[in-house]
């Protein structure tokens, strides 16, 4: 039995929250330009990002999709180093 227990994910709040306390979203430092992109994407600031999407009737999956076409580019390209790895020897 796994130790992890899964939750429904029921807002975009709740998201976002998941995304920073259980993923490693770093909101300040490394993920900044991330969210930056991601809040200009559905129309909010980056000012105050959490407490917008709490206010907003941003819908979690609307919130999840923009998300994976901003990091589409850095898993396609993270795909091509480890195949030139692989192929490096």
């Amino acid at each position: 039995m796994s130790k992890h227990k899964f939750e429904t994910i029921g807002s975009a709040l709740e998201l976002w929250d998941a995304l920073v306390e259980r993923a490693g979203h770093d909101v300040e430092r490394y993920d900044a330009s991330l969210t930056a992109e991601l809040a200009e994407s559905i129309g909010l600031s980056v000012i105050d990002f959490r407490k917008q999407l709490a206010q907003e009737s941003v819908a979690a999956q609307a919130l999840l999709l923009r998300l994976l076409k901003l990091i589409a580019p850095y898993g396609f390209m993270m795909k091509e180093i480890l195949e030139l790895f692989a192929h490096s020897g």
